[in-house]
């Protein structure tokens, strides 16, 4: 209890800075330090258990990793194991985006051609799941490095490698299927990392009981869950004191390696459940600006001003975070020109029209190009406008990810007349 007392600690110290801008030169440290930290004690229990051999049976822990198609070839027989091949990887090329420099952005550039990982899903008879992202581990105490990724970490800095010891094994006789993952209970995460495993699940003919899912009673969660189909008594919320054996454990593969990277097929499923409940299209949504004013970071700070421009073009100002879900799906059908600073709630672009024109608008030192993927991969009208300030130079890394936004307003006026607003 008191090392997830630690854990849980660390995971907020780190929200803040990342949120606080002020705390912007001590992130990369901080993250640095506790990925040491993490592989440190990761080699030290690897030591200790092969100096040591029985401590492995006094206090298990899943020290060795494969990747799942490895431990699955070499244990199909053992353990009557079903692996299905999905969706092959690919290489996409995509489309650049459209801004007021001569040159498009080094991040952007780099995305212009991208590899999506191929997909697959397995049954794994007594499959054990541990902790809130729902680390994989294998019957025979084995983690599954593809199925148990933490975003920006290798698998040996790991948070789980940060335990002394896991919860007490539950075991259930219920077959499982695991949604859950890293971040997996943020807006966009659960929309492009959680829900589209559940197609992958469906290729596995057996019928579910339960699903672990990055379950928090956020309302969104249980509007999506609902027209999905899964009621709330097959939820078992993710949980570091979750560690769970299951008679049969299903387990999709990540929708793709590097979250962000969207591949076609996701799309189309969350277009497909949800585009549906849409029941009438309100005109008045046709130009929208999305403000985050009442966010904690990533806020316009001349908001004011950018909005009474705007205003004098037909601009209506929305608040997502005060709006149900499927309205957010009917204002984004509806759309035909959004502007907004970078967030979450750009995730509702997967619901628009084809051709919809988009200005996304960034903090000069954070760019991310998961937007912009996501544009190309339903052909919107992508476009992007830097805030003031020094950009960030090619292969470095920074972590302004809460900065707020100053907008040039005739910057952003020119970008209007380029995609021909008024």
């Amino acid at each position: 209890m008191r090392m997830g007392r630690i854990m849980r600690l660390m995971q907020l110290m780190e929200n803040i800075m990342l949120e606080k801008p002020i705390f912007n030169p001590l992130v990369k440290f901080y993250i640095n330090f506790v990925k040491f930290v993490t592989r440190l004690a990761f080699f030290i229990r690897k030591l200790i258990y092969s100096l040591f051999p029985f401590l492995k049976i006094i206090l298990p822990f899943p020290i060795d990793i494969y990747h799942s198609k490895k431990w699955i070839e070499i244990n199909k027989e053992n353990y009557n194991l079903e692996l299905i091949d999905i969706f092959p990887s690919k290489i996409i090329e995509r489309k650049e985006p459209k801004c007021l420099e001569k040159k498009i952005h080094w991040k952007f550039r780099d995305e212009l051609q991208t590899k999506l990982s191929a997909t697959y899903v397995f049954s794994m008879p007594n499959g054990r799941v541990w902790g809130k992202n729902a680390i994989i581990i294998t019957p025979d105490g084995k983690l599954l490095s593809d199925v148990s990724k933490q975003l920006g970490s290798r698998i040996i800095e790991n948070r789980i490698f940060r335990r002394f010891k896991l919860p007490k094994l539950i075991k259930t006789k219920n077959v499982v299927g695991v949604l859950a993952t890293d971040r997996g209970d943020t807006f966009f995460h659960w929309f492009f990392d959680v829900l589209p495993r559940l197609y992958l699940i469906d290729y596995i003919d057996l019928k579910i009981d339960k699903y672990i899912i990055n379950y928090s009673n956020k309302l969104y969660q249980d509007q999506t869950l609902k027209i999905l189909g899964i009621d709330k008594e097959k939820i078992i919320p993710s949980d570091d004191n979750l560690y769970l054996e299951a008679s049969i454990l299903i387990v999709p593969s990540w929708i793709n390696n590097v979250s962000g990277n969207m591949p076609d097929w996701a799309c189309e499923f969350l277009r497909k459940k949800f585009l549906p409940e849409i029941k009438n299209y309100d005109k008045s949504f046709e130009r929208i600006y999305i403000s985050r004013n009442k966010a904690t970071k990533r806020k316009i700070i001349n908001e004011e001003r950018v909005f009474n421009f705007l205003s004098r073009y037909g601009f209506k100002k929305v608040f997502l975070e005060d709006i149900e879900f499927i309205k957010q799906v009917e204002i984004f059908q509806s759309a035909k020109i959004i502007i907004a600073p970078h967030g979450a709630g750009l995730v509702n672009l997967v619901f628009c029209k084809p051709k919809t024109r988009v200005i996304e608008i960034f903090f000069p030192r954070y760019i991310n190009t998961c937007y912009f993927a996501l544009s190309n991969q339903i052909n919107l009208d992508y476009y992007y406008l830097l805030g003031e300030g020094r950009p960030l130079s090619k292969n470095r890394e920074d972590y302004s990810i809460g900065n707020n936004i100053l907008v040039d307003i005739e910057k952003l006026k020119l970008l209007l007349k380029q995609i021909e607003c008024f």
